[in-house]
């Protein structure tokens, strides 16, 4: 594995501030268009103001997730792991299935799904709630074990971040 943990976060921090500050202008523009004096219903079917509100919470909660989402990753990040140790979040792995194809990952709790790419390498982030994170969550370096979705499919653990 060549590939700069540190990197990874930094690019990872990147993309997560930048949703956090899409999310947050997303929900105070819908906070302003709900609050706005044309957004007054003038009938019973006029629900502007009501869809905007609506809208402008979700935005919110959204943009309050992606906070927490970095401070938690802020305290992962200095996790040390050892040829030793266990796989759990603030971990990056590479993985080599059975058709000798290496995918890397890094374990956390939060932004399952998103791709961080660093020095030509694609990184996928999942949570330990995912079936593939509880699948690799305790094992260590040199483990082997079935894909928990495509069970034909067996992974080795061959390093560990």
């Amino acid at each position: 594995m060549n590939i700069d943990k540190l990197a990874v976060f930094s690019e990872l921090f990147i993309q997560l501030e930048k949703s956090f500050l899409a999310a947050s202008d997303a929900a105070e523009g819908a906070r302003q268009l709900a609050t706005h004096e044309q957004s007054k219903p003038e009938t019973q079917y006029d629900t502007v103001g009501l869809e905007a509100s609506y809208l402008a919470h979700g935005h919110s909660q959204r943009a309050a997730d992606l906070a927490n989402a970095i401070e938690d990753w802020k305290v992962l990040q200095h996790k040390v792991f050892s040829n030793e140790s266990s796989i759990d979040a603030g971990a990056l792995v590479e993985l080599i299935d059975s058709d000798e194809i290496s995918k890397m990952f890094l374990i956390g709790n939060y932004s399952g799904g998103l791709k961080i790419e660093v020095s030509d390498e694609v990184v996928t982030v999942i949570t330990l709630s995912s079936p593939l994170g509880g699948a690799m969550k305790s094992k260590q370096i040199g483990d082997e074990f079935q894909h928990p979705v495509d069970a034909k499919l067996s992974l080795e653990i061959t390093h560990l971040v």
